[in-house]
C-alpha cells in the first residue's frame, strides 16, 4: 500500500507493484482489449484468493505452536542483540572511553 513509499521501506516490491500494474492496465487493456475482459477479473481474483490463502496457512502454521521450541539459524537472529545498542538499553554500556 501507500506504506511502501514513506521513505523508510525498500522500493524494490513497490516498483514490481507499479509494472505489473502499468502491464495489466495499460498495455493489455489497450492492445489485447477482448483479452482484458475476459481474464483480468480471473487473474486478478485469483492472485488476491492466493494471498489471502497463504495468509491463512502462514497464520495457522504459527500460531498453533508449528515449530515451538526450535530456533532457526539465522544470522538475523542475534543481530538485534548485537552492539552497543543493545547493551546501553541493558545498561551494561557506557558512552565514555574507558
Amino acid at each position: 500500500g501507500a506504506l511502501s513509499w514513506a521513505g523508510n521501506n525498500n522500493l524494490t516490491y513497490a516498483t514490481l507493484g507499479i509494472y505489473i500494474a502499468w502491464f495489466f492496465q495499460f498495455y493489455l487493456k489497450r492492445r489485447y482489449t477482448a483479452w482484458w475482459g475476459k481474464y483480468a477479473y480471473l487473474i486478478f481474483a485469483g492472485l488476491s484468493v492466493g494471498v489471502a490463502v497463504s495468509g491463512l496457512v502462514v497464520t495457522l502454521v504459527f500460531s498453533f505452536g508449528a515449530g515451538q521450541g526450535y530456533q532457526f539459524a539465522w544470522w538475523g537472529n542475534e543481530v538485534p542483540r548485537a552492539g552497543v545498542d543493545f547493551q546501553l538499553y541493558n545498561n551494561n554500556a557506557s558512552l565514555k572511553a574507558l
